[in-house]
């Protein structure tokens, strides 16, 4: 065994201290061995090939933190009787880099990440890490300016990645896939949750088959949401309850089921939230491409540049952009393009909204392109 292997230069191969690797032996405690061994100035642990059965889960002891994992190195959670599998344990500057997880079964946990990083983790990097059929969470961020980068996140109890309170987090090129999909699962979980999370981006992730695709929650404000595509909610592919000032720009959204909105923005005073420069498809009957209800107030809020088609026939009123009660005021929709006679609406005020503004918008196909069922100012309109 070369002597680098036993921690010389701050290098801590598991198999040194014990791991076996054979899917059978608990390797919970050499693992954690490994992980103990790094001094307060960091270290390297490394993952060789091998499926390393845990028992319990694995703390990071140290900032600084390197995990390195070979190919074909998978960490196997024996039973989900215990939430995390990898927790950072409020360090910060670690870098898990290829981490292969396998749960033990899809089901709730409290919301616990099997990567799990607490309200103390600063300017960690979690990169093109795999999660696969765990119980909770796929992975959390509770802290600032850490980034997810890169990860597939499949079959998780809860949601795929969830940000509680962050404040300047990353969530880039991620696949999430199935997150929180269960009959035996009771709750709405999503792919990517924000909730009270602050000046975070979300980038170019991917997503598909989910309840929710993009939840914004709990007073998050000023985050970014730019360039996704989300595929396949059963509710939503972008939600809003009680947010402020954030921005979604360039996303894809491709709906695939009956009665139910794209875009959906729900009580809870969610204001001054703009979209711009959207593709919106439903390929499924009966919903709308963005929504708002509520009984609280919302609205002040920029509908721009956004493109809405629609593949089937809508059988009731359900326009491309809806605007439903009396709460919702000056909400500005300009220059939005709504292609295709299948919906029957282009845009719709029901309820009494007031002072809301539609502004040389363009319907190819809609019989009606407005709706007005409150008291909204036409300012022009372009065919």
């Amino acid at each position: 065994m070369p002597i680098d292997q036993i921690g010389l230069f701050g290098y801590h191969n598991i198999n040194a201290y014990g791991a076996v690797g054979d899917a059978h032996y608990d390797d919970t405690a050499a693992i954690q061995r490994a992980f103990t061994a790094v001094p307060n100035t960091g270290g390297k642990v490394f993952i060789p090939p091998g499926q390393y059965r845990l028992t319990s889960h694995i703390n990071v002891m140290a900032d600084r933190t390197e995990v390195e994992v070979d190919a074909g190195a998978v960490i196997v959670q024996s039973t989900v009787d215990y939430g995390y599998i990898l927790d950072l344990n409020n360090h910060s500057y670690c870098l898990i880099d290829g981490l292969h997880v396998q749960g033990a079964g899809k089901e709730t946990h409290n919301g616990r990440g099997s990567i799990h990083m607490g309200g103390s983790c600063t300017n960690n990097v979690l990169r093109n890490c795999r999660v696969d059929n765990v119980a909770g969470t796929g992975i959390v961020d509770d802290g600032n300016y850490n980034m997810i980068e890169g990860c597939f996140i499949t079959e998780t109890g809860e949601h795929g990645i969830y940000s509680s309170s962050a404040y300047g987090s990353q969530y880039i090129g991620n696949q999430i896939k199935d997150a929180g999909l269960n009959a035996t699962l009771t709750g709405n979980f999503d792919s990517i949750k924000l909730s009270g999370s602050q000046q975070c981006v979300v980038h170019g992730n991917h997503i598909r088959d989910c309840v929710n695709g993009i939840l914004l929650t709990d007073n998050a404000t000023m985050n970014a949401i730019l360039g996704n595509t989300v595929k396949g909610a059963t509710l939503n592919e972008i939600r809003l309850a009680s947010v402020t000032l954030n921005r979604f720009i360039g996303n894809i959204l491709w709906h695939t089921v009956s009665g139910t909105d794209c875009i959906r923005i729900t009580s809870g005073a969610a204001q001054q939230n703009d979209f711009i420069d959207n593709t919106i498809q439903r390929d499924a009957a009966n919903g709308c491409g963005i929504n708002w209800t509520g009984s609280e107030p919302l609205g002040a809020d920029t509908v721009k540049g956004n493109r809405f088609y629609a593949t089937v026939a809508h059988t009731g009123t359900y326009p491309a952009v809806m605007i439903a009660g009396e709460n919702v005021t000056k909400v500005l929709v300009q220059g939005n393009y709504v292609y295709s006679s299948n919906w029957n609406t282009a845009y719709r005020v029901s309820g009494g909204g007031i002072a809301n503004q539609f502004i040389y918008n363009v319907s190819n196909g809609p019989a009606t392109r407005l709706n007005d069922g409150g008291v909204s100012t036409i300012a022009l309109w372009a065919d």
